[in-house]
């Protein structure tokens, strides 16, 4: 009696453990999905002005950024003080590192406000 109980839990065992595989597969696809974003700042070096600059200024750039994560522009939206200063935040921004802006789950052209200010 033992020996058929066993042999019918076996028979029933590999149907049993195929089922919750096929649930979870179909449910990781199910809720896999994209969302949308805008660019994002990465990685990159300081500003590096030349000479001295003055503590509280802050300068903010408009960047472009193309679907493959290049700067495409940069614009200076906001000035407040030293040319030289507006000039190395330009170069930090175009050697700084970007996610492109996600849209449908492709990426896409997008700007992003980089904004640099020296210690008040």
């Amino acid at each position: 009696m033992l020996s058929t109980i066993a042999l019918t839990l076996q028979s029933f065992s590999a149907a049993i453990a195929f089922a919750p595989e096929a649930a979870i597969a179909t449910n990781v696809v199910a809720t896999t999905a994209c969302h949308s974003s805008g660019v994002r700042y990465v990685t990159g070096p300081p500003p590096n002005p030349p000479g001295q600059v003055p503590n509280g200024l802050v300068t903010l750039l408009r960047i472009h950024v193309s679907p493959a994560g290049k700067v495409e522009s940069a614009t200076v939206i906001k000035a407040r003080g030293n040319t030289a200063f507006d000039r190395a935040v330009v170069v930090a921004a175009k050697k700084g590192t970007f996610a492109p802006a996600m849209q449908n789950c492709a990426p896409v052209a997008g700007t992003y406000v980089f904004k640099a200010q020296t210690t008040p």
